[in-house]
């Protein structure tokens, strides 16, 4: 029965013609951490269905975007600031989740948090991760909520009304896009953990005098 519910609700079809409360959900999921299916997808396909059926608003989809995404989000970072963050304390070694990184992790959200949050929207796999990864390094909550909400506002927009105005034509366009971006992201990504390993000392030494002492007092 479950494997049934599942599967008419990442069905294409079953998001076309229920635009509204598809898009309200798979967005509300993947933003908490359950990627089950793209959110660009999703708002691609209701989309292009409000665009050949004017019953449909666009405004409406992009909404539920907008709200499923925020409060998905928004459920990832208490899970991640009253449960996740013990948790990495506890376990976390077991994955290479040091104390020193940790701290690495609450001083780079510290520091760039917002834009994080922000940019990090437009990222594939690491959006659902946003929240929780925001409330496990202790971002503070309002600078989470901003960053959340005007990140999601504009992922919601470009992809929805994208859709809607570009119809059929914008899988071409987002085609390219993914075979031009998803190179750029992994070289990125290389860079990133390259400079990273470069500068973990530094970086290490940096967070340490930004949180003195045991990590448990970031709890």
């Amino acid at each position: 029965m479950l494997n049934v519910l599942m599967g008419s609700v990442f069905d294409p079809h079953f998001i076309a013609q229920n635009s509204y409360i598809a898009v309200f959900v798979l967005v509300f999921l993947e933003a908490l951490a359950i990627p089950f299916f793209p959110g660009e997808i999703t708002l691609i396909t209701a989309g292009i269905y409000a665009s050949q059926n004017h019953g449909t608003s666009p405004y409406v989809i992009v909404l539920a975007a907008i709200v499923g995404g925020f409060l998905g989000s928004l459920g990832g970072y208490f899970i991640g600031f009253y449960g996740g963050f013990k948790l990495a304390v506890n376990r976390g070694k077991r994955i290479g989740l040091t104390y020193e990184r940790l701290k690495v992790g609450h001083y780079a959200f510290a520091k760039m948090g917002i834009w994080i949050v922000i940019l990090g929207r437009f990222v594939s796999l690491f959006r659902s991760l946003l929240g929780l990864l925001a409330g496990i390094t202790r971002m503070p909550k309002i600078r989470f909520l901003i960053a959340n909400l005007v990140g999601i506002v504009a992922w919601s927009s470009l992809y929805g009304f994208g859709s809607y105005t570009l119809g059929n034509s914008i899988k071409h366009y987002s085609t390219i896009f993914t075979y031009v971006a998803l190179p750029v992201v992994v070289v990125a990504l290389i860079i990133g953990v390259i400079l990273l390993k470069k500068n973990e000392k530094r970086l290490v030494l940096k967070a340490e005098q930004a949180y003195p002492g045991p990590i448990e007092h970031l709890i």
